[in-house]
């Protein structure tokens, strides 16, 4: 890989998360700072913003309509709004803009004189862009690899929908970058990828980052707090700290706990109804929405839960934690534990298992020294394989083999 290569970064997103931080990390912390970075975002991702302010001075930004937001558009048309509920012409309409994305696509790239694409993606099989420029790539001559961050949705080996997928990933011959060794493991058997296609890369921290984004609420957390952060969804597991909760409170009825993260209100309505109907206290439940800086809040924080039940392929708030020095909890379930070493930096609890996840907050919750242990053992965990300045390297390695193995 030569100095002062050019990389594209291909990013279709809906959702502000990890995916984005994760991104600004590796851009942010490349060891070749010669090299340049072609950001191409969809024009309706909730991050926009975020990655504006924090890749301004390392990418030049390119914008674009997805298929889906081209879809969401149309919808907004009367005629088209009814038209598209008619399976066969929504089909046709999809096959269409497929198709137009692909040499809106093709012309950009072929316009771009680069040496790389990285494809940043959540859970696979991911975005539609994606395969198209997978494509486009393949007929200009260069290479290309797909970050994917989750996991898949159900067995897929044998949907049509992934068959696909899985042809043109081989044919185009695209590279498979997975987050987690779990998640490495689930794109083997459930979605049928080649192991030899994919390479695992930890995610990577940056602590640094994270702080220029100031807490412009200036939240003060309570003495005694355990917290939960991230996005508010059934995957995430909040119903069953809630559950938790009310066996600690019983022992621990000074405890207070601190739910941080947007999300499904839906979701929100039923964990607040768990709260009315299990007679929790609510006084000692604090609920603040997502802020681009949760280290001013983790900070205060003295525990901190992640009991995720699924679709939890490395576990970004744990790895947060660790860096500031914080003890975990985490259920054992996909790359949480890899991050969390159980006994070590933390405790990991078998999924779904209330009665632990009690017996654990309250055994780290009336020990301080433990607790201290824990986050010092944590943080070394951190600085030895979740920094971002690892991470970069990582990918940076990687990417200049590729290019060497034309």
């Amino acid at each position: 890989m030569k100095y002062g290569s050019k990389i594209i970064v291909w990013h279709e997103c809906y959702v502000i998360g990890g995916s984005d931080w994760s991104i600004i990390d590796m851009i942010t912390n490349w060891p070749d700072k010669k090299c340049s970075f072609d950001f191409f975002v969809n024009k309706k991702h909730e991050g926009l913003k975020l990655l504006q302010k924090s890749l301004n001075k390392n990418c030049k930004f390119n914008y674009y309509d997805s298929v889906i937001e081209k879809i969401n558009n149309l919808k907004k048309l009367f005629l088209f709004k009814h038209l598209l509920n008619i399976s066969f012409l929504r089909k046709i309409f999809v096959i269409y803009y497929l198709i137009s994305t692909f040499f809106f696509i093709h012309k950009k790239l072929k316009k771009k004189k680069f040496d790389y694409i990285l494809i940043n993606n959540g859970g696979y099989p991911g975005s539609l862009t994606s395969y198209l420029v997978i494509i486009s790539s393949f007929f200009l001559k260069k290479k290309v690899a797909m970050i994917i961050r989750n996991f898949p949705d159900h067995n897929y080996k044998k949907n049509l929908t992934m068959l696909i997928v899985r042809f043109v990933i081989k044919l185009f011959n695209c590279n498979i970058i997975s987050v987690s060794k779990s998640l490495k493991k689930s794109l083997e058997i459930d979605a049928g990828i080649n192991r030899e296609k994919i390479k695992v890369i930890y995610n990577g921290i940056s602590i640094q980052n994270k702080q220029r984004f100031l807490n412009e609420k200036k939240v003060k957390v309570k003495n005694n707090s355990v917290g939960i952060f991230g996005r508010i969804e059934p995957r995430k597991g909040h119903h069953l700290l809630i559950m938790a909760w009310k066996l600690v409170e019983k022992k621990l009825p000074n405890l207070n706990l601190y739910i941080v993260g947007n999300g499904d209100s839906k979701y929100v309505k039923s964990l607040k109804k768990i709260i009315n109907k299990e007679n929790i206290n609510k006084k000692k439940i604090t609920w603040l929405n997502y802020t681009n800086n949760i280290y001013t809040l983790l900070k205060q924080i003295d525990l901190v839960i992640v009991p995720s039940i699924k679709f939890e392929s490395f576990g970004r708030v744990a790895v947060e934690a660790m860096a500031l020095k914080k003890p975990i909890i985490t259920s054992n379930f996909g790359g949480l534990k890899e991050v969390n070493i159980n006994k070590i930096t933390g405790f990991t609890v078998n999924i779904k298992d209330k009665k632990m996840f009690s017996n654990k907050i309250i055994e780290l919750m009336t020990n301080k020294n433990k607790r201290t242990l824990f986050g010092i053992r944590g943080e070394k965990n951190f600085k030895k394989n979740f920094t971002s300045s690892i991470m970069a390297k990582k990918y940076y390695w990687f990417v200049k083999k590729n290019l060497q193995n034309k």
